[in-house]
């Protein structure tokens, strides 16, 4: 096979680079042409358009260049050595079914008509199946192409020798003489059945025959849905007209669409897939990205989405794992149908998929979400906040803010879980408000909260609420939590308080003093100072019966406690420093 002069000078390389280049564009034309002859019917525009790109593109090469050789591999065709068009795939790689049928060079000569070129794009394109037995060198010949010629591999002779490469069509000066000769055929009486002969076979060589059969096996492993995303890869590679690229992909849109109305989000999410990579591609010709976004946004129409809520609905009726990739495939124009989606969803699982997808869909994009947050159904505005809990951000917080005192306790709890995990100070408010919350949970929640951000206001805020004579009708689990957050955030204050707990007699209140004692032990345990382990001892020999056995339990704590420290404080010493 013909390759590039390596003794060529380099403005000869670049001006075969340059003819390489525009061969390129000639057979990338061919492709989309042989595609849309197989796509469409004679009567669409897009069957002609595609055919006059071609056209013009030979017109413009040969014009420049004068007449175009391709040289053929099994999958490749190649201009001056370098390669213009390759395909893995066998069923759409124009090189192959050449190849397969002999053809090693194809020719395109000055002067060739359109009738010629529209005939070559019918016969590359038609499989030998289709209509007849002849190959694709045969229906070449037989078209009568004159600007057209090809040169077929060489075999084998009788004595050894290879045949020369044949050119067709026959020059026309012998033309009529082969027409003569074919007449006289057809008039003479039919031969005598010939002896058998051994016949002379084409062979290859053993590494290009494992390369066929491999791309045969892949071939038939090929579904329709991978013929359809190749097709779609080349025409959203190579389509320059805008106007029929967004006609394209408008109806694109709509299959994706019907596709999942009828269940069948795997294919739908191949198919999108697709134009996410293709958004992506650096080489995108200017305005292709936006009418590719554009045609995202259009797949979930209302119709779509209530066929596709349906089948959620329904246990199985949606691969959750697909679920998850069709999120991802659309984007943010998942967030607001889905959304809506997620409000009327049974299914415990598929709201935990459709949150966590939504939550990676949405990154960066709070305000897309902030809508659902003033929703009617309080369970949809806690899954909301849940998910700008995972995305974060300034306006995410400003936004669930607004949620703090909202009816339902389950979403103000899932509120101050989202201050919790972000730190952002504006949470601080919003738990000293909770301290005084109907729902004793989220009070117990609110203080530890304070408590490990040690807010200085929360410790003023804690000691009026445990002055107040209703503290003392509260739960003793909830009293417990309130003093040991008093304990992290004001020790020194607190410390006389808790020892007048543990140690006041109450000779007729022995519940009060059980309480009294479990409190006590709770802020002392939580302080952990010596002096509040002293406070304890004292208490343990005083005490009898259950509270007793109360201080003793927070004398071993913080034995325990002390133990842990000692121990990690040896692990950070080196072992040099040891004594």
């Amino acid at each position: 096979m013909a390759g590039a002069d390596p003794e060529a000078s380099p403005a000869e390389r670049r001006a075969e680079r340059a003819e390489a280049a525009s061969a390129g564009l000639v057979v990338q034309a061919l492709a989309k042409a042989d595609r849309g002859f197989t796509m469409y019917l004679p009567n669409n525009p897009l069957h002609e358009k595609f055919f006059e790109d071609f056209r013009k593109r030979v017109e413009e090469h040969l014009g420049t260049y004068g007449d175009l050789t391709l040289e053929l591999t099994h999958q490749s065709l190649l201009c001056n050595g370098e390669t213009v068009y390759t395909s893995a795939g066998l069923r759409e790689n124009i090189a192959f079914r050449m190849y397969a049928d002999g053809i090693r060079s194809l020719t395109l000569e000055e002067g060739i008509e359109p009738r010629e070129l529209r005939a070559l794009v019918e016969i590359v394109g038609r499989s030998s199946q289709e209509a007849d037995e002849d190959d694709v060198a045969t229906r070449i010949w037989s078209a009568e192409l004159p600007h057209v010629s090809y040169a077929l591999a060489d075999l084998p002779s009788a004595g050894g020798e290879g045949a020369r490469a044949v050119a067709a069509p026959p020059a026309p000066d012998q033309e009529a003489a082969v027409r003569r000769y074919a007449a006289a055929l057809a008039a003479a009486p039919p031969p005598a059945p010939p002896r058998p002969i051994a016949q002379q076979v084409f062979t290859l060589p053993e590494e290009e025959l494992a390369a066929l059969r491999e791309l045969v096996a892949a071939d038939e492993r090929r579904t329709p849905l991978e013929d359809m995303a190749s097709i779609l890869e080349a025409i959203l590679a190579a389509e320059e007209d805008t106007a029929v690229l967004g006609d394209f992909l408008e109806i694109l849109a709509r299959l994706c669409g019907d596709l999942l109305h009828t269940g069948r989000t795997g294919e739908a999410v191949a198919l999108l897939s697709v134009l996410t990579a293709a958004a992506a591609a650096p080489s995108l010709p200017p305005g292709h990205a936006g009418l590719i976004e554009g045609a995202r946004a259009r797949v979930i129409t209302p119709a779509v989405l209530e066929g596709f809520t349906r089948q959620l609905a329904r246990d199985g009726g949606i691969d959750l794992a697909q679920l998850r990739l069709l999120v991802a495939a659309l984007g943010r124009h998942a967030i607001e149908p889905f959304c809506r989606v997620l409000g009327d969803v049974p299914g415990k699982e598929t709201r935990k998929v459709l949150i966590e997808a939504l939550a990676d869909a949405g990154r960066g994009l709070p305000g897309l979400f902030q809508p659902f947050l003033a929703d009617e159904r309080w369970y949809l505005v806690r899954n909301t906040v849940y998910i700008l809990r995972r995305i974060g951000g300034q306006d995410s917080a400003r936004a669930i803010q607004r949620c703090a005192q909202h009816r339902d306790p389950r979403v103000r709890k899932e509120v101050l879980l989202y201050f919790e995990e972000s730190g952002d100070p504006g949470g601080d408010p919003v738990a000293l408000a909770y301290l005084g919350d109907e729902t004793p949970a989220l009070r117990i929640s609110a203080a530890r909260f304070l408590a490990r951000r040690g807010s200085r206001a929360a410790a003023e805020r804690l000691l009026a609420v445990v002055a107040s004579p209703a503290f003392a009708e509260r739960a003793r689990e909830e009293r417990e939590v309130f003093w040991e957050a008093l304990a992290a955030l004001a020790p020194a204050r607190i410390l006389p308080r808790l020892r007048e707990m543990l140690l006041k007699r109450r000779l007729f209140g022995q519940a009060k003093e059980i309480d009294d004692t479990a409190c006590a032990c709770a802020g002392l345990r939580r302080i952990g100072t010596p002096e509040a382990a002293a406070i304890l001892r004292e208490a343990a020999a005083a005490k009898r019966g259950e509270a007793k056995e109360l201080v003793e339990r927070a004398l071993r704590a913080l034995a325990r406690a002390r133990a842990q420290g000692e121990a990690a404080a040896g692990r950070a010493v080196p072992e040099a420093d040891r004594g």
